[in-house]
């Protein structure tokens, strides 16, 4: 059951509860410790027209790879979470603003 809660359906990664509470978890410690915290917002470019032109079956697909290749990219203990319909919102402690662009 928390796991349901906690997890998107479709990309089984956080939802959008679950990652703005690992957000806010993560700015208290930086605060706390003094450590940089960055935070990406990405989202999937003219995501629309895949819909539109494939079907959304293929938008599924589109997102869950997208999913996938953000996780592979990211240390175990970054959050990554599912923020709207093709925004993800990834927090990275203890990653300064140069790291954080060249992750993204």
């Amino acid at each position: 059951m928390r796991d349901q809660a906690t997890h998107d359906s479709l990309t089984r990664l956080w939802n959008r509860g679950a990652i703005c509470e690992i957000l806010q978890r993560e700015l208290d410690r930086a605060k706390r410790v003094n450590s940089p915290l960055s935070i990406l917002l990405a989202d999937i470019d003219f995501f629309k027209r895949i819909n539109d032109t494939y079907g959304h079956l293929a938008g599924d697909a589109a997102l869950r790879e997208a999913a996938h290749s953000m996780l592979s990219a990211v240390r175990p203990y970054d959050g990554i979470g599912r923020y709207g319909g093709e925004e993800f919102l990834i927090v990275l402690p203890d990653c300064d603003a140069d790291d954080a662009v060249t992750l993204a």
